[in-house]
């Protein structure tokens, strides 16, 4: 944390103190609002190699490999939503 000098403070404390700066916060990056992200589901699944993608027709496609079993999981959720059953994987 830095200091902050005396002389600094005493001009700030004085009636006579004008504020210079202004502060202003923004929930955007470059002008786009940031994203919220809600966790759905907490998997049980190994760690491991994972992608996901989200094609055009507003479904999500994910897919893993079991490291132990060098095995490829995909899954297809046609409505992502807290309701959707993310547990079943195909090979």
């Amino acid at each position: 944390m830095l200091t902050t000098s005396p002389t600094l403070l005493e001009a700030a404390r004085s009636g006579s103190a004008t504020p210079h700066v202004r502060v202003r916060f923004s929930d955007r990056d470059v002008g786009v609002p940031r994203l919220h992200f809600a966790r759905w589901y907490q998997g049980v699944e190994a760690a491991g190699p994972a992608g996901v993608a989200f094609p055009g027709d507003g479904s999500l496609v994910r897919a893993r490999i079991d490291a132990g079993a060098a095995t490829l999981h995909v899954q297809h959720i046609a409505t992502p939503s807290e309701a959707a059953d993310f547990t079943s994987w195909a090979d």
